[in-house]
């Protein structure tokens, strides 16, 4: 394994342009996962073979590491990329070591020169409608500030990847969600827990994001204070920084409007922008699913029920409320998780408000005895679908 590693990491060997045999002819890259054993004269030829023969194949990284390194690249330029960026020894230093005692190494200059422009010299690059929109942000890279021109100025959206084949009429305001879409409701892509063997962990993910998160929460137990916490003496700690950053919006003041405030007249103002758009498709998508549990919402009924007519629609676990007196539990109305935390808090608050309660300390007790109970019934429910 070491001598492998040692001639690929070196010497250029697997899955590089340099792959070649004793008499320099080329050899084809799935030598060692398919057993090809096909060799060329020329680059074009090399290219031809493996679009006629490997088509859709992908290639596997060829390195052998402690956990096992997965990657896959649908080309040989893209495995020859991550080999050198991932696999191979940087001989690019940041010109800002001593100054910043910095200890980042690069494999191409103009990861360096990324590297000092974000990093050092604090590059913001500005919202190309900056003008034209009145528009104040700002960006580490002109690709995320190209996306944010499209998405928030441009309202450029993406079909689903499988529109024509699943006849899905779905659109999104990147290329990624559009791709992530496919994966996770046509596709049924689901990516496991990293510690699924070591935790007994069964949770499974559309997205490496959410597979990220996760493993940082609740494996790692990372957590990320509040951006304002010392001038604001905020105690708070989040599972990401992108959560940090949204709850320090709070102390910061800033506001979003109603991405659709002047077509519908509406004055109303949020603390976090996902909570401004959700308020938006009120307007926008009035109808919503006629499942139960589930809270999608479309331009028109039709698109409302063919959604909900849709064989691989996701069915939601629904749960009946522990408490055998509750009125819902009486006349078996099932409720959703979303629901239950909610129908939780009108079992608590109803014992705490009681006018009936002689005492501030029987109130106190009567309400940790139902919130503890509560607490105990819900975490030992099952779904009942």
């Amino acid at each position: 394994m070491e001598a492998s590693n040692h001639i690929i990491i070196n010497h250029k060997g697997n899955g590089s342009h340099y792959q070649r045999t004793e008499d320099s002819q080329l050899i084809c890259p799935f030598t060692s996962q398919l057993n090809c054993t096909a060799k060329f004269e020329e680059h074009k030829d090399i290219k031809k073979h493996l679009s006629s023969i490997h088509s859709g194949e992908n290639l596997h990284c060829p390195v052998v590491t402690k956990n096992g390194c997965k990657k896959t690249y649908a080309s040989l330029k893209s495995l020859t990329n991550h080999l050198r960026r991932f696999h191979r020894p940087h001989s690019h230093i940041c010109p800002w070591a001593e100054r910043a005692n910095c200890i980042a190494t690069f494999s191409s200059p103009h990861e360096v020169q990324d590297h000092v422009e974000k990093v050092h010299e604090k590059r913001r690059i500005p919202c190309p409608f900056a003008d034209v929109h009145d528009c104040d942000k700002s960006f580490t890279s002109q690709s995320t500030a190209r996306e944010h021109a499209n998405m928030e100025h441009k309202n450029v959206r993406y079909p689903c990847s499988l529109a024509k084949e699943k006849s899905c009429e779905s659109v999104f305001r990147s290329r990624g969600a559009a791709k992530h879409h496919a994966n996770s409701v046509h596709k049924k892509c689901r990516i496991p827990c990293p510690f699924a063997n070591e935790d007994d962990c069964p949770k499974t993910f559309g997205s490496r994001g959410g597979v990220l998160q996760h493993v940082n929460a609740v494996h790692k137990k990372l957590r990320f204070p509040c951006l304002q916490a010392d001038e604001h003496n905020c105690p708070k700690m989040f599972s990401s920084k992108k959560e940090a950053k949204k709850h320090s919006h709070i102390h910061l003041g800033v506001k979003f409007p109603c991405p659709v405030s002047k077509e519908y007249g509406c004055d109303s103002v949020f603390s976090f922008q996902a909570a401004a758009r959700k308020h938006a498709k009120l307007h926008t998508h009035r109808f919503i699913c006629l499942r139960t549990g589930c809270y999608k919402r479309f331009q028109s009924f039709k698109d409302a029920l063919k959604h909900a007519e849709d064989r691989d629609h996701r069915a939601a676990e629904l749960f009946l409320c522990p408490v055998q007196t509750c009125r819902s539990t009486t006349i078996g109305k099932r409720l959703t998780p979303y629901d239950i935390k909610r129908h939780q808090k009108l079992h608590v608050t109803s014992v705490t408000s009681n006018p009936w309660t002689s005492s501030r300390k029987q109130r106190k007790s009567s309400h940790y005895t139902v919130t503890s109970s509560y607490t105990r019934s819900f975490s030992s429910m099952k779904a009942l679908i």
